[in-house]
């Protein structure tokens, strides 16, 4: 991919995201997923650089850290939540405004099918079987908007507005038994499950499970995220067993 794509790319994001505050009001759930997808962008910037990707692979990673969650316009608009599980899910919706809405001649077939499937697979639980360049595209994407998430997550809770991200969630405090065990027997845990606010921190610290890249959770540990997570977290006995697995993992991402 070319800058001079990558730049149109850009003025199609800023067209695409204002055509929903018209349709919506600047609203702020929809105010805050633009700013995300520019850091998420931002961050598959950075990891590319640490990789070496070339100038070209570099472009198309941004651009798909820029578009990966243009299905949460429609999904907000449609259904008023960001929940999958209780609307569509966003992956799935983003490359269907992708294939409608998206001009087409702004990248070859090639970079389209590999943006369209970054975004159908970048909130899924599980790897496809993809080519090894594909997977190492959508990998980064992952990585990138995991990245963010840590930052978003605790930036609200910082400022007590919580309920702006995880409306309707128990407080913190309470974590609920299925969330721990399925962390512990195999370091992940479904959405559906999450009852409070102290599962979700739980959850998303063990997100280093699935991190890719080492410089991934070496920068959320040079930003504090993790720490402050493990801190916030209600150390039961349960729970420091999980505690352990995760510091394992940024032990040998960090060297700590």
């Amino acid at each position: 991919m070319e800058p001079r794509q990558l730049k149109s790319i850009r003025r199609w994001f800023e067209d695409y995201t204002s055509g929903y505050y018209r349709q919506c009001g600047k609203l702020h759930q929809l105010e805050l997923k633009e700013r995300h997808s520019r850091r998420v962008a931002e961050n598959a910037g950075l990891l590319a650089d640490d990789l070496d990707w070339s100038d070209s692979d570099r472009c198309l990673a941004v651009a798909a850290g820029l578009l990966h969650d243009i299905g949460r316009f429609p999904q907000y608009r449609d259904h008023g939540t960001f929940y999958d599980f209780k609307s569509v899910d966003h992956g799935d919706r983003g490359e269907q405004a992708l294939r409608e809405d998206f001009p087409k001649d702004l990248l070859t077939p090639k970079e389209f099918e590999l943006i369209a499937m970054t975004i159908r697979e970048h909130n899924k639980k599980d790897l496809p079987q993809l080519p090894p360049e594909d997977l190492a595209m959508l990998r980064i994407v992952k990585d990138s908007d995991k990245i963010d998430i840590y930052k978003v997550v605790r930036e609200h809770i910082q400022r007590g507005e919580q309920d702006a991200i995880y409306p309707g969630l128990g407080p913190e405090g309470e974590l609920s038994l299925p969330i721990i065990e399925g962390l512990l027997k195999d370091k992940k845990a479904r959405y559906d499950q999450l009852r409070t606010l102290s599962d979700v921190l739980l959850f998303q610290l063990c997100w280093v499970h699935d991190m890719a890249h080492r410089q991934s959770t070496k920068l959320l540990w040079n930003r504090g995220d993790l720490e402050w997570l493990i801190d916030r977290i209600p150390s039961t006995p349960e729970v420091k067993p999980v505690i352990s697995q995760v510091m394992e993992e940024i032990s040998r991402a960090t060297g700590i």
